[in-house]
């Protein structure tokens, strides 16, 4: 969870042990709880593969959709060879918003390069050179950092979970006063 790009970490409640409150018509709920803030619930909606879900938080004065998906196998597949991923990240402020899409190219061994079209207040960085590094752990989880290169805009540091069997990741970003979060997949 980030809240203004700083991270924490909490865990998800279950309706009793190894279940999930999702009825027939796979729509449910879900909870989840960390030690410095307070729960979070959403409603859920699981997609026709049984794979992952949607889901938009239900509490009062949020807006906050997101979604789930299976992390699938446990070799997580980012080391030792170069992949691309189409990359989308997305915020919304009260003052306006940033977004960002392209593609980067992993290398296997902990670099990026790629291009990036930037939209920022309104502004638009078509198609800028980006370089950076990433790492990935045993437990499908790490970090990514996106460079552009352009003046006008600054590094992106993401923490990332590996999912979909190594061909997507979920990232979010933890640079401070951020609400940055999206997809890289192939």
């Amino acid at each position: 969870m980030s809240v203004a790009g700083t991270i924490s970490k909490g865990s998800f409640t279950e309706a009793s042990k190894n279940t999930y409150p999702v009825s027939s018509n796979c729509t449910g709920t879900l909870t989840f709880k960390d030690e410095d803030f307070s729960p979070a619930n959403y409603n859920i909606v699981i997609d026709d593969s049984k794979m992952g879900f949607q889901m938009i938080q239900t509490d009062t004065d949020t807006n906050q959709p997101g979604f789930g998906l299976a992390q699938g196998n446990a070799d997580c597949g980012l080391t030792g060879k170069e992949q691309n991923f189409a990359t989308n990240f997305l915020t919304l402020f009260p003052s306006g918003y940033e977004a960002t899409v392209g593609q980067i190219t992993l290398n296997g061994k902990g670099k990026l390069s790629g291009e990036e079209t930037f939209a920022v207040q309104g502004t638009i960085y078509d198609m800028i050179s980006v370089a950076g590094k990433y790492t990935e752990n045993a437990e499908c989880k790490g970090t990514v950092e996106i460079t552009p290169d352009d003046s006008n805009l600054t590094a992106m540091h993401f923490n990332m979970v590996v999912v979909n069997a190594g061909k997507e990741l979920l990232l979010i970003e933890t640079d401070p006063d951020t609400l940055v979060a999206g997809t890289a997949q192939q």
